[in-house]
C-alpha cells in the first residue's frame, strides 16, 4: 500500500499486529504490579509512581472471543 511519500507493507503490519496480540495473550497470568518495588527503591517517588500507572494500564483486559 503506497501513498504520498510513504508505503506500507501490509504483511508485515499484519505480522506485527498478531506479535502484539501474541504478547497481550501471554501476559494474561502475569500480575505486573507486583514488578514494582516501593519509591525508595527509585529515589524518586514520581519515577515509581509512573512505573505503577503503566503496570497497571498494562495489565490484560480480558475479553471474550
Amino acid at each position: 500500500m503506497d501513498g504520498p511519500g510513504f508505503h506500507v507493507d501490509v504483511d508485515r503490519l499484519e505480522e506485527a499486529g498478531g506479535a502484539i496480540k501474541k504478547a497481550v495473550a501471554e501476559q494474561d497470568n502475569v500480575e505486573l504490579r507486583g514488578l514494582v518495588g516501593e519509591a525508595d527503591v527509585y529515589g524518586h517517588t514520581p519515577l515509581r509512581d509512573a512505573l505503577m500507572d503503566v503496570c497497571v494500564r498494562w495489565r490484560p483486559h480480558r475479553r471474550s472471543g
